[in-house]
This record gives C-alpha cells, sequence and structure tokens, in this order.
C-alpha cells in the first residue's frame, strides 16, 4: 500500500513539474523574442544616430557668416541626445532580457534534472511494486535496512519538490513582467523619437527656406547694383563725351 502511494505521490509531483518545465520553455522563447525585436530596435536607433551624425558633420562644412548656431542645429543636437537616452534604456533592457533568460535556463536544466531523477525512481518503484517471492535472481542482501548515504528524508524531498515549483513561478511572474516593461519602453522610444525627427525636420525645412529666402534678396541686390552702376557708367560717358 505505501509502495503505492509513493508512486501516486511522485507521479503528481513529476506532472506538476513537468508543467512547469513546458512553461519555461515557452517563457524562454518569448523572451528572446522580445530581446530580438528591442535589439532590432536599438540597430533602428544606430541608423538614425548615424545620419543625425552626417547631418552635424555636413553642417559644420558651412562657411563664413552661415557657419553659426541656429534651431535646426539645436534640433538635431537634441535628436541625438534622445536617440542616446533611448539606445542606453533599451540596451539596459536588453542586458537584463539576457540575465533573465540565463535564470531561466538554470531553472529549465534543474527541473529536466530533477525530472530524470524522477522518472528512473518511478521505473525502479514500479519494478519493486512487481517483485514477490517467487521472482527470479532475488536472494537476501545483507544490511537490507541500511540507509545510504546522501539520502534525503521524505520532507526534505518534498521541500526540494515545492522549492521547485515556487521558484520556477517566481521566475515566470519575474520574466513575464520583464517583457511587458520591454514592450512599452519600445513603443514609445519610437514615437518620442518620431516627435523629435519632426521638430528636427520641421526646423531644417524653415532653415532653407530662410536661406533661400535671404540668397534670393541678395541675388536681387546684386542685380538692382549691378544695373545701377552700369547706368552711372554710361551717364560718365555721356559727359565725357564732347
Amino acid at each position: 500500500m505505501y509502495g503505492t502511494a509513493w508512486i501516486t505521490e511522485v507521479t503528481r509531483w513529476r506532472d506538476i513539474l513537468l508543467d512547469c518545465e513546458s512553461d519555461v520553455r515557452k517563457e524562454i522563447a518569448d523572451l528572446k523574442h522580445e530581446k530580438e525585436l528591442t535589439e532590432a530596435e536599438i540597430e533602428y536607433l544606430n541608423l538614425s544616430f548615424t545620419v543625425v551624425s552626417e547631418c552635424l558633420t555636413q553642417r559644420d562644412k558651412r562657411g563664413g557668416s552661415d557657419l553659426c548656431r541656429d534651431p535646426a542645429e539645436e534640433e538635431l543636437k537634441r535628436e541625438l541626445t534622445v536617440l542616446e537616452s533611448l539606445k542606453k534604456m533599451l540596451t539596459d533592457k536588453c542586458q537584463t532580457a539576457w540575465e533573465q533568460t540565463n535564470r531561466l535556463e538554470e531553472i529549465k536544466f534543474q527541473l529536466e534534472q530533477d525530472l530524470s531523477d524522477k522518472a528512473e525512481t518511478l521505473n525502479i518503484d514500479h519494478y519493486n511494486l512487481g517483485l514477490d517471492e517467487n521472482c527470479a535472481n532475488t536472494s537476501y542482501k545483507p544490511h537490507p535496512l541500511r540507509v545510504p548515504k546522501q539520502t534525503l528524508s521524505h520532507d526534505s524531498w518534498l521541500e526540494h519538490c515545492k522549492f521547485l515549483q515556487q521558484r520556477t513561478a517566481h521566475e515566470l511572474a519575474t520574466s513575464q513582467k520583464l517583457r511587458e516593461s520591454m514592450f512599452v519602453p519600445r513603443e514609445r522610444a519610437r514615437n518620442d523619437l518620431q516627435a523629435q525627427n519632426d521638430a528636427t525636420n520641421f526646423a531644417l525645412r524653415k532653415r532653407i527656406y530662410e536661406t533661400q529666402r535671404i540668397k534670393n534678396e541678395l541675388e536681387w541686390q546684386r542685380i538692382n547694383v549691378s544695373s545701377l552702376q552700369i547706368r552711372v557708367f554710361n551717364q560718365s560717358i555721356k559727359v565725357l563725351l564732347p
């Protein structure tokens, strides 16, 4: 009777830990996927960072009085700051996800090892349950009641099973919260970057418009001055001619 009850208890905990191991496998896959999406977002930010840096480099090549600080430059530098901040935030999230994945992998290994032990235990107990005095190759053994070293008590075994279950539940909950905390900042980062990018583009378009307007005015003044100079020159010639 005791053997049957023990097999039932081991089987119950095996099934519980099997579910835990399955949940851990799924969570590892989900967390890795979320990490990959975040890394892709970081790559996008790196590309934007390169573009903004190139814009600032090109604007430094302006000459004369045009080499000045203007709203367009301020917006570009502000966008650069936003990009650096977003990159750091998402990079930290990826690092945390990597560490959490390692913890989940460690738990998965412990669960697999424990499940393997329980499978072996069930095989042995099922075999023992079928033994009787008529079985072949049975004989008296010396010290049959001895307790092998490193043998756990039933209470210790039960505590170990509960510990694995509780730790798995804790790490799964932590991982799920982490995935949620990665999704929200990623969306917010894209929105913040888009808003800053719109502000930068507006400042650049405004600067281009102002520069073109001033250029046109200077060109018009140059033409007027040239025409005036020609008229003055012609009048001077007429005065000098007899």
